[in-house]
């Protein structure tokens, strides 16, 4: 009895080792991802500098996105973007709706697919339900980014992407503000119909 006792403890005990080796082990490569991840991106001014190719700076900003989802620990799935200043209410597509163009309002958090999105590496929030990506309506120099709408688009190449490449940036200690990456300046608001202010507005990521 004593003997299959003390197999059964050591059994525990070598158990209890092996997870807390393993959480280190996870832990610690973790923080080299970060450490790595930061010296690569105290490297980019000097990228910059060094390259005014496109290509070369469209890796670059694709490098700023990573870092950011690795700091901020965006959900790597499906999430709802709530917005607890407009009643909780969520970033919706329209009527469910597949096709381009269509509007993207907030709406009450339903938990249906067409108010689920994902960021990836290279700052597109991709809906769940349509397979599009967010969009501003239309920008150009001569019209405010203020007054245009949202809707759900086909993706762009990147290159050409200027009006779906999001920003997040954090905002308290549960929540971010969103951008266009190429309209820094400006606010992503939670109105019924959202619009583009200085103002930051904050967002929540829910996991669906």
């Amino acid at each position: 009895m004593m003997g299959g006792h003390s197999a059964t403890m050591s059994a525990g005990i070598g158990g209890t080792m092996r997870s807390a080796v393993a959480d280190g082990f996870a832990a610690g490569f973790q923080e080299f991802i970060f450490v790595a991840m930061d010296a690569v991106f105290s490297l980019l001014p000097v990228f910059f500098f060094l390259s005014d190719r496109s290509r070369c700076k469209r890796v670059a900003e694709s490098l700023c996105i990573l870092l950011i989802i690795q700091r901020m620990k965006i959900p790597d799935t499906w999430f709802v973007l709530v917005a607890p200043g407009c009643h909780g209410h969520a970033l919706t597509v329209v009527n469910a709706a597949f096709e381009p163009y269509t509007r993207v309002e907030m709406r009450p958090h339903t938990h249906g697919e067409h108010q689920q999105w994902r960021l990836d590496s290279h700052g597109f929030l991709i809906n769940r339900h349509s397979g599009c990506v967010l969009t501003v309506k239309s920008v150009s120099r001569k019209t405010s980014i203020a007054r245009q709408q949202l809707i759900q688009g086909q993706r762009k190449d990147v290159v050409d992407a200027a009006t779906q490449r999001w920003e997040v940036e954090p905002f308290d200690d549960d929540g971010c503000a969103l951008r266009l990456a190429a309209f820094p300046e400006y606010y992503l608001h939670d109105k019924a119909v959202p619009c583009f202010d200085n103002e930051k507005i904050k967002w929540q990521m829910h996991v669906s």
